[in-house]
C-alpha cells in the first residue's frame, strides 16, 4: 500500500488558503447578521433575480419622482414667501396711502410717497427672487430675472406719463403702459410667456407651476405701486397728489383678493405635491418590505453558520500552531 503525503511548504499553503477562506466567510456572515441582508442576492435567490430587478427599477423610478417633488416643493415654498413679501408691501403701503390722501396731510403724503419708491423696489426684488439656480416668477426662462430693475421701470413710466397733469391722466397712462404689449411686456418683462413644463411627481401625475410676474394679479399690484412711486417725482399740485395717492391705494387694496387667489393656487399645488410625496413614500416602503423578503437573511441560520465558521477557524489556528512546533529532534527523542 502506498502512502501519499504533502510537504511542509505545500501544507503551509493549504492552511493559509483554508484560513483566508474561513476569514472571508466569517466576515460575510457577520455582515449579513448585522445588516439582515444577504451579501449575494443572486446566490440567495438561486439566480431568479427577475422579481428583485423589478423592485429595484420601481424604487429607482420613485426616487426620481421624489427628487423632482423635492425641487418643486422648494420652489413653491420660495414662491409663497415671495408673494408674502409682495402682499405685505402692497397692503401696508395701500393703508398708508389711504390715510395720507385725506385732506390736511401733506407731510404724511410726502413720507408715503418716499416709502413707495422703496416698496416698489422691494416687490421687484421679490419677483426676481431665485431658488437654487432658478428664477421663481420668470416662467421657463429661469436663467435670468423676471423683471427689469425697479429704477428702469420707473424711468420708462416717467417718460410715459410726461405731460400728464391730473391724477386721472397719470393713472390712465400707467394702466396703458402696463397693458400695452409695447410697454410692460417689451420694456419690463424679462421672462418667458411660454407655459412652464410639467413636473412629474408620480405615476401619471404632473405638477404645473404657472405663476409668473406677468400674472394679472401681480401686474395690478405693480400698477398701484408704480403710481405711488411716481408721487415722489411727479410735479403735481397738492390736490392732484392726494388724488393719485387715493387711486394708488384703491389699486393696491383692491388687488388683495387677486394676490390671495394666486397664493391659493400655489397652495393647491403644494397640497397636491404633498399627497403625491405621501403616496410615493408609502409605495417605496411597501417595495422595501418586499425586497427585504427576497434578499433578507435568516438571522438564526446566519448565526449558526457564523458559529460554525468561527469554530473551524479556531481549529485551523490550533492545527497550525501544533504543526509549527513539530521537529525531527522531538520525533527522534
Amino acid at each position: 500500500m502506498s502512502l501519499t503525503s504533502i510537504g511542509d511548504l505545500a501544507r503551509g499553503f493549504v492552511l493559509q488558503r483554508q484560513t483566508a477562506a474561513l476569514k472571508a466567510e466569517t466576515v460575510r456572515l457577520s455582515s449579513e447578521l448585522v445588516t439582515g441582508q444577504a451579501s449575494d442576492p443572486a446566490r440567495a435567490l438561486r439566480g431568479e433575480i427577475g422579481p428583485l430587478a423589478a423592485i429595484e427599477t420601481s424604487l429607482a423610478r420613485i426616487a426620481g419622482w421624489q427628487n423632482a417633488a423635492a425641487g418643486a416643493g422648494l420652489r413653491l415654498d420660495a414662491m409663497q414667501a415671495a408673494l408674502a413679501v409682495v402682499d405685505d408691501a402692497a397692503s401696508g403701503l395701500g393703508a398708508a396711502l389711504a390715510l395720507a390722501s385725506s385732506p390736511g396731510n401733506p407731510q404724511l403724503l410726502a413720507t408715503a410717497a418716499a416709502d413707495a419708491r422703496g416698496k416698489f423696489a422691494t416687490v421687484i426684488g421679490a419677483l426676481n427672487a431665485r431658488a437654487g439656480d432658478q428664477t421663481l416668477f420668470a416662467g421657463p426662462a429661469t436663467a435670468g430675472p423676471a423683471l427689469a430693475p425697479a429704477e428702469t421701470i420707473l424711468a420708462d413710466l416717467a417718460a410715459a406719463t410726461a405731460g400728464a397733469t391730473s391724477a386721472a391722466d397719470i393713472a390712465a397712462a400707467v394702466d396703458h403702459w402696463f397693458d400695452d404689449p409695447a410697454g410692460f411686456q417689451t420694456q419690463a418683462w424679462r421672462g418667458s410667456s411660454a407655459p412652464a413644463g410639467p413636473v412629474p411627481v408620480g405615476p401619471g401625475e404632473s405638477l404645473h407651476i404657472g405663476a409668473t410676474a406677468a400674472d394679472p394679479a401681480l401686474r395690478e399690484t405693480l400698477k398701484g405701486l408704480a403710481m405711488a412711486a411716481l408721487l415722489d417725482t411727479m410735479p403735481l399740485a397738492g390736490a392732484a397728489r392726494a388724488d393719485l395717492a387715493g387711486i394708488a391705494s384703491e389699486r393696491l387694496l383692491g388687488a388683495a383678493p387677486e394676490r390671495a387667489g394666486l397664493a391659493a393656487r400655489l397652495g393647491v399645488a403644494q397640497g397636491a405635491l404633498a399627497a403625491a410625496e405621501t403616496r410615493n413614500a408609502a409605495e417605496a416602503t411597501g417595495l422595501g418590505i418586499a425586497r427585504q423578503g427576497l434578499t433578507g437573511a435568516d438571522p438564526y441560520a446566519v448565526a449558526v453558520e457564523l458559529e460554525s465558521a468561527q469554530t473551524q477557524l479556531e481549529t485551523v489556528f490550533t492545527v497550525t500552531a501544533r504543526l509549527s512546533r513539530l521537529s525531527l529532534a522531538d520525533f527522534l527523542r
